[in-house]
């Protein structure tokens, strides 16, 4: 199976519009200490990663479709403790499946 290549700002652009979405719903605020937290981990693991391993180039459907699983099973995870988090993952799940998983 080929990999589909999508920059990996755009997975985290694409996310970050479903937080804001989904945080406007649950009222939540948008800048909270929770959300700089979450982003300001995805900022070191990202910069680690690239600079460690080299540039992003992709997943493959299955790849996307295991990463997603994990994305759900972690939001649900924090879901009645942790709002925040469960939705910053939620949204990552979102991502994937709309540019790697909605494919014909």
């Amino acid at each position: 199976m080929d990999k589909i290549d999508i920059p990996i700002m755009k997975i985290v652009e694409m996310a970050d519009s479903f937080r804001r979405e989904l945080y406007e719903i649950e009222k939540l605020e948008p800048k909270s200490p929770v959300l700089k937290g979450l982003a300001s981990g995805l900022d070191v693991g990202l910069t680690l990663f690239e600079s460690s391993i080299g540039a992003f180039n992709g997943l493959t459907q299955n790849m996307a479709e295991k990463i997603r699983q994990h994305f759900l099973n972690e939001s649900r995870k924090y879901r009645a403790n942790d709002i925040e988090t469960s939705i910053w993952y939620f949204s990552y799940a979102l991502a994937l499946e709309q540019f790697f998983l909605q494919r014909d």
